[in-house]
């Protein structure tokens, strides 16, 4: 966290493709039809969760975080 980057291991996904709407019958040969899923792995998750919250906390304590926009501060803070 502190040099600010990530190692190129941790920058990998698994791209999977998922129909976009698995229960019309939508043509499966067609890539339209198609959206992209990324997994990454468990350790860039938990430095983005850090990030986020050293971010959070940094905003509040200044307040930066906007009065009239508190909508999905919750989902940030996980």
């Amino acid at each position: 966290m502190r040099c600010g980057c990530l190692p190129a291991s941790q920058k990998m996904a698994v791209v999977t493709p998922l129909l976009k709407k698995a229960s019309l019958e939508l043509d499966i040969h067609e890539l339209k039809n198609y959206r992209p899923e990324s997994n990454l792995s468990f350790v860039s998750k938990l430095v983005k969760r850090v990030a986020v919250k050293q971010l959070t906390e940094y905003l509040e304590t200044n307040g930066l975080q906007p009065l009239l926009q508190p909508a999905y501060r919750g989902l940030l803070a996980v």
